[in-house]
């Protein structure tokens, strides 16, 4: 793991050793590790879900010294973790195969765990409305959770029917995303699987408000996740085609942009333009009005 100053100048490096990835059903084929490190009150944390040794750690980005370090009896997943600012201090949640996990960012101690995920986690958890989401696609089980941001201790529900408890306040066996993250926007939670086919749900109760499968020229595969601005849904298709759908209760589909070459990464929304990484160039779409620079 590498800082740099954002003038590019080398700042720290630390090793975190050999992340061996492999995928569960094949272990000697590897898919390279994937988790991001995210970044919190001047500590970055790091998911490392390998074959052998997995853990979760933080780091002083003054230095890379380590802050602590918590082993997890996981194998090899992809998903980045992210932050909760609780009442109490801020939490890490992390998604696995074994459980979804959260930890005090302080300590490293955990606060709840939750099973039942796909033998291959990818999508980022995140926070909206005072509730977590979690989500996983590779089938058979594809589930979708919404947690209470004040669980603890195991809060896995009691069989395979059983859709909430104390702690979620909602789930689905079906309907998760392999690769693209979700998103909430308003008050409805926004799914996208790798065909292409959006769903609607209320973020709040789970109550789905319509499946609909995106139009996009030479059809594709999704595997960027969504991102939202002035009431639009944006959604990139692999080849390149970025779908806009309007925000709300009834599905649709306002246009289809082509950004001319193999696009995986998910967009960026800055300054009034989205920003597009394709394979062979960076992409901004916006007014020539706008400023060069971004407040």
């Amino acid at each position: 793991m590498h800082c740099f100053s954002l003038d590019g100048e080398p700042q720290w490096q630390r090793d975190l050793g050999v992340l061996d990835a492999g995928g569960f059903n094949e272990p000697d084929y590897q898919w390279g590790h994937a988790s991001s490190p995210v970044i919190h009150n001047g500590v970055v944390f790091v998911q490392c879900d390998i074959q052998k040794g997995s853990f979760a750690a933080a780091y002083d980005v003054r230095d890379g010294s380590e802050v602590w370090r918590t082993d997890r009896d996981e194998v090899p997943s992809w998903a980045t973790p992210t932050i909760q600012d609780a009442a109490d201090g801020p939490v890490l949640i992390t998604v696995a195969p074994g459980f979804a996990r959260a930890y005090d960012a302080r300590t490293g101690e955990e606060r709840w765990r939750l099973a039942r995920h796909s033998a291959i986690t990818i999508p980022t958890p995140f926070v909206a409305h005072d509730v977590i989401f979690l989500t996983s696609g590779y089938q058979p089980i594809q589930p979708i959770y919404a947690i209470r941001t004040d669980a603890q201790g195991d809060i896995s529900l009691s069989d395979a029917h059983t859709t909430s408890n104390d702690s979620v306040v909602w789930s689905t066996r079906r309907g998760g995303p392999y690769m693209s993250t979700p998103l909430v926007y308003g008050d409805a939670l926004y799914v996208c699987d790798s065909r292409g086919i959006l769903s609607c749900y209320e973020a709040l109760t789970g109550r789905r408000v319509y499946r609909k499968r995106v139009g996009v020229a030479g059809g594709g595969s999704f595997t960027a996740s969504l991102v939202a601005a002035d009431g639009r849904i944006f959604l990139t298709s692999d080849r390149g085609g970025v779908v806009v759908v309007k925000a709300g209760s009834e599905f649709e589909q306002i246009s289809t942009n082509n950004l001319g070459d193999f696009c995986l990464a998910t967009p960026a929304i800055a300054g009034g333009r989205l920003i597009a990484r394709t394979r062979k160039y960076v992409v901004a779409i916006g007014s020539r009005d706008l400023p060069d620079r971004c407040p």
